[in-house]
């Protein structure tokens, strides 16, 4: 199959009115292995999200974090109210203020002159990590020395992979350093997915002319998967508009895998061939099928995952991957 041509429309300027789920104690790694938990529990508005002194809020790839971060500090501003978006890699090693264009350094120093409460997203454990496994206490620790003696009327926000976030000691550390003066815990929320109004607004934001068509299709297909990510949506409506047809769920399957194996960071040389990538790929999936285990992870990751650790388990070599292939 010939690669899918790339096309792509900001979603930053849509609003999904996204929901979240309050998540449990312990329910962190229910959601790593994708079960439905939005059948278990309250799903929730950003408003009630936003009433918290700290949530995390949980999302793999594709689910709309750093999107929704975004808008919604664009929202509040507009309405009048303080907010700023923090990347945590930049936040680990340098100072608020040295993060704000002149504007947003205006506006924080003018709030802590003053009363009211200011909202701080805090984006991307995740990414952060892949630099430095210590980056989210160290951007923790940052925001807390610029925050002093304003932590009170502070509600921060921090985003991450799902299977980048360790429940245990994570929450431990944000409690520690942004809520040592109160009797508070972390509040964990996880991105419910999409339902079909949200397909729907998304599809006519990419400029799809027959969205009823297009949704119908791909219930045909039992491409439900595909629906509940921002992410996924896009990639169906670019596939669903070149191929003039959804097709079949094994044919997605395919040219999807295909698509991730790819390099999307022009920036980034890639690390093996796309025959090598998908070789890996299939002797992983091979694996994973076998042992009936859902993650697997190499001598760093597994390092930095003590939280997830199954007794008797030990990290997996890359190497191991092509061997099995053969």
């Amino acid at each position: 199959m010939e690669p899918l041509r790339e096309w792509y429309v900001s979603d930053d300027e849509i609003q999904l009115d996204r929901r979240f789920l309050k998540l449990k104690s312990g329910d962190e790694d229910d959601v790593a292995r994708d079960l439905p938990l939005f059948l278990r529990g309250d799903v929730v508005p950003w408003e009630r999200v936003l009433d918290e002194r700290c949530a995390v809020i949980l999302g793999e790839a594709g689910t709309g974090k750093t999107t929704e971060f975004r808008l919604k500090r664009r929202l509040l501003a507009e309405s009048g109210r303080s907010a700023f978006f923090l990347a945590v890699e930049e936040l680990a090693t340098r100072q608020v203020t040295a993060l704000l264009d002149s504007d947003a350094e205006k506006r924080f120093s003018d709030w802590k002159a003053a009363e009211g409460i200011a909202y701080f997203f805090l984006d991307a454990v995740d990414e952060a990590r892949l630099r430095n496994a210590r980056s989210l206490p160290s951007a923790l620790r940052n925001l807390e020395r610029d925050l002093k003696g304003n932590l009170a009327r502070s509600r921060i926000l921090v985003s991450c992979r799902v299977s980048d976030w360790r429940a245990q000691s994570d929450r431990r550390e944000i409690r520690s350093i942004l809520l040592k003066d109160v009797e508070q815990e972390v509040s964990v929320f996880a991105l419910a997915p999409l339902v079909e109004e949200q397909v729907a607004l998304l599809a006519k934001h990419h400029r799809v002319g027959d969205v009823e068509a297009f949704i119908r299709e791909a219930r045909r297909a039992g491409a439900y998967s595909y629906l509940e990510r921002p992410a996924d949506v896009a990639w169906l409506l670019a596939y669903w508009r070149e191929q003039g047809a959804v097709g079949t769920y094994t044919e997605l399957i395919a040219a999807n895998v295909e698509r991730k194996l790819r390099e999307s960071n022009p920036d980034r040389r890639p690390s093996m061939t796309a025959a090598r990538a998908k070789l890996a790929a299939t002797a992983l999936a091979g694996l994973a099928t076998l042992q009936r285990k859902a993650v697997a992870a190499g001598e760093r990751g597994y390092q930095s995952h003590r939280d997830h650790r199954v007794p008797g388990t030990h990290p997996v070599a890359p190497g191991q991957f092509f061997a099995c292939a053969h």
